[in-house]
């Protein structure tokens, strides 16, 4: 399923491909109903952002601050406090109790280290390492990734190129000698093409692709 002898780096996406999050937005709601339309509108306006390079994180929250009181009335520090005291706190949460990484993730890892292969993971949303250990990342799982990284904290949502190029930068690998490995041809799939790189598409609950077991197995 993957051939080693052209790659120098896989990067991971997150959500849906290192683990299936299937309903972690009800979770979520059900932990607190009350901020329902406030959730809503934080996943209406990432959408919207998707594939919008804002250059850096400051400005990202900047629009996000504001479209955010647009739909909330929420000025910009009750904005903030709430997505960092309140919603990602509970998206950990939420992880730690519902959610594990798939099956043979380890195995994974160590052969791709095994081959001199790099690893990656870029998810959209921040404080990944957090989220890694909340869906039973290991510190020995989480040594073999040389970078972990948000998106977000770059200041672009996938399918924003640059998160991808600014990873193969620092692995010092060349875009065409990395694999993506995502669940959604939208973001990790274009992501992927607009920064030269080769993408394989894993089944998650609202996806077709291969499934993680194959890929496992195909090693």
């Amino acid at each position: 399923m993957i051939d080693c002898n052209d790659i120098g780096a896989v990067i991971f996406d997150f959500d849906g491909t290192l683990y299936d999050y299937r309903r972690i937005s009800l979770k979520l709601i059900m932990k607190h109903p009350l901020d329902m339309f406030k959730m809503r509108a934080e996943r209406d306006i990432r959408r919207n952002f998707k594939g919008i390079d804002f250059s850096n994180s400051e400005t990202f929250y900047k629009y996000f601050c504001e479209k955010m009181k647009s739909r909330t009335g929420m000025n910009s520090k009750r904005t903030l406090d709430w997505y960092n005291k309140r919603y990602m706190p509970s998206m950990i949460e939420v992880l730690a109790q519902n959610y594990r990484h798939r099956e043979k993730v380890l195995d994974l890892f160590k052969y791709l280290k095994n081959n001199s292969i790099k690893i990656a993971v870029l998810s959209d949303y921040p404080l990944v390492k957090e989220r890694m250990k909340a869906i039973g990342f290991t510190d020995e799982m989480i040594s073999l990734c040389d970078i972990i990284s948000s998106a977000q904290d770059t200041g672009a949502l996938k399918p924003c190129a640059r998160p991808f190029l600014e990873i193969a930068e620092k692995l010092n690998v060349k875009p065409e000698d990395v694999l993506v490995v995502g669940d959604r041809n939208d973001t990790d799939g274009q992501g992927a093409k607009k920064a030269g790189m080769r993408f394989l598409k894993v089944k998650s609950h609202k996806s077709f692709g291969t499934d993680w077991k194959d890929i496992v197995e195909g090693l």
